[in-house]
């Protein structure tokens, strides 16, 4: 499994898990009741309790979209992401509830790392789409020998620039080469087609290695 998606899955259930323990005297019935006045939710738990006001745990299979509120689209609005994690982080703080009893402080803790976590993920199109390809079940592609065939022939060339110009006109090519690929995720993603998305995602990632390697060139050829 991909580096980012194992280190995500992990912290993701390392977050959850005291959380998990601190529901775990509740029923089953009582599953979706603020823990502190008992209060009925017919959709899951809110972050907080619109009675007494109290933080509320997260949910076991809560996603990062729809915490947010946001359905699962690859396209979305950068200006809204942040304004909905602000909103919810004003919300959650863990400073706000330091003379509370420990379970809220716990949850408060919960909440603003899991926010944290998810507008990290969302907001950066690479890291958003290997989160979907995540909810979706589809691991990351293996390399197609003949374009890890390019992609070092690409490397070698790099290496051999010496010129600013010359890096920077290749630096351009590649960010077209994103910018194509960022499109063919979207196009993708937004017509169910998973598979096709892994594969246009998994370039992505080695051109943003050649990107690395040009910014790496310019440095050492201006010292």
């Amino acid at each position: 499994m991909n580096t980012y998606l194992q280190q995500a899955s992990h912290g993701l259930r390392r977050l959850l898990s005291s959380s998990h323990r601190l529901q775990a005297s509740c029923s089953s019935r009582l599953a979706s009741q603020c823990w502190k006045c008992r209060k009925t939710f017919p959709k899951g738990f809110p972050i907080h309790c619109n009675d007494c006001n109290v933080i509320q745990p997260i949910r076991a299979d809560q996603d990062y979209f729809g915490y947010f509120g946001m359905d699962q689209n690859f396209e979305l609005n950068p200006d809204d992401l942040k304004k909905k994690f602000w909103k919810i982080q004003s919300v959650v703080h863990p400073d706000k509830y330091g003379m509370n009893e420990e379970k809220e402080q716990k949850y408060a803790e919960l909440h603003s790392s899991f926010a944290n976590q998810a507008y990290k993920t969302l907001q950066n199109p690479r890291s958003r789409a290997l989160y979907m390809l995540e909810l979706s079940k589809v691991e990351p592609s293996e390399t197609d020998p003949a374009f890890a065939m390019e992609i070092l022939e690409l490397s070698e060339e790099i290496e051999e620039m010496t010129k600013a110009e010359d890096l920077n006109a290749k630096k351009h090519e590649i960010e077209a080469s994103i910018n194509e690929l960022l499109d063919s995720v979207a196009a993708n993603f937004d017509k169910g087609a998973n598979e096709e998305a892994r594969e246009s995602l998994n370039r992505l990632r080695y051109y943003d290695r050649m990107k690395k390697l040009v910014v790496r060139r310019l440095d050492e050829i201006s010292q």
